[in-house]
């Protein structure tokens, strides 16, 4: 009643694949007619019940249900084989998808690992990048420290130069009205040395009225008195030639003593100071000497006119050490 080429061993039972698959209702009815045979009066019957007994034990199994139930309610040790084998079948499936997850899940983890080995090196060059950032901060934090003192340095030094350079206006505010004062004291001798020349020229049209009829003693003090102040004149001209303060606009360079004078700008200016007082001295002496001479030749116009233009002529000597006769009044 079993299948004439039975399945190998070890391999799940599929129905349809051999010619004679085992079937549980089959092997039931089987051991049920076995059964019942052994259970009539014949010679074989003990046999035959021996027989379904170890039949009975040998497929059935007691795993599942108890033996003293039905044949038709046991499981047969095939089926519960081919059950096994099913879900070992569908275990190795299952095993194989695992497999694959498995590998998908350990490229995955290569993968991952490979990206934690980078994001490894890009923190250990990022750590090196900020302590780098850190190097440079902490140089540019004392390079601006210095520069903050540089700075306050610096400023500190304007505050001077500004203090000096209004020092320095004051200076140049004090020059230029001493320029003016000196362009004043230049027109001024030069309105001088004017009146002095017009002076000079009186001087001489009154020395040429008065030769002939000024006493010789007068004349010779006033010749005296004439080339006295020339000689004072020159000795003017020479200083102020020697000074340059003869020039309507003058150097202040080469007044201030060049591009090279030592000399400091407070000392400057006290020398033109003491050279402006000079020069109204000598301003005021040449006044007081051309009043002066102004005078005089008013002096010896006023005689000259005062003389009779009936009187005879001043009687010259060889010698002229007399004195010419006057003509009574």
């Amino acid at each position: 009643m079993l299948s004439k080429s039975p399945a190998p061993r070890g391999k799940p039972v599929t129905p349809g694949k051999y010619e004679f698959a085992p079937d549980g209702y089959r092997t039931s009815v089987c051991c049920q007619l076995l059964a019942e045979i052994g259970k009539m009066s014949t010679p074989f019957a003990n046999v035959l019940a021996t027989i379904h007994e170890e039949l009975e034990q040998a497929i059935y199994s007691n795993y599942v249900t108890p033996s003293h139930t039905s044949v038709f309610e046991q499981v047969p040790y095939f089926e519960l084989v081919s059950c096994v084998e099913s879900k070992n079948a569908a275990m190795l499936d299952e095993q194989e998808r695992w497999k694959v997850m498995l590998r998908d899940r350990e490229a995955d983890i290569s993968r991952i690992e490979a990206n934690m080995q980078e994001l490894r090196e890009q923190i250990i060059a990022e750590r090196e990048t900020v302590l780098e950032l850190q190097k440079k901060l902490n140089q540019t934090a004392i390079a601006l420290e210095r520069r903050i003192k540089e700075v306050a340095k610096l400023s500190s030094q304007i505050e001077e130069s500004r203090a000096e350079v209004l020092h320095a206006r004051n200076i140049e505010h004090c020059l230029e009205h001493e320029k003016s004062e000196y362009e004043n004291l230049m027109a001024k001798h030069l309105l001088l040395i004017t009146e002095l020349q017009h002076c000079q020229m009186n001087l001489e049209v009154a020395r040429k009225e008065a030769a002939e009829g000024v006493p010789k003693k007068e004349m010779a003090v006033l010749r005296a008195q004439v080339k006295d102040l020339q000689q004072k004149l020159m000795k003017a001209e020479i200083l102020t030639q020697q000074m340059g303060s003869m020039t309507p606009r003058p150097h202040w360079a080469l007044l201030r003593g060049g591009a090279h004078y030592t000399m400091s700008t407070a000392a400057q200016a006290a020398e033109i100071c003491k050279l402006n007082d000079l020069l109204l001295d000598n301003v005021t002496t040449l006044r007081l000497e051309c009043a002066t001479a102004q005078v005089a030749l008013a002096e010896a116009k006023q005689s000259k006119r005062a003389k009779s233009p009936k009187s005879p002529p001043p009687d010259s000597k060889s010698d002229g050490s007399t004195s010419p006769k006057r003509s009574p009044p």
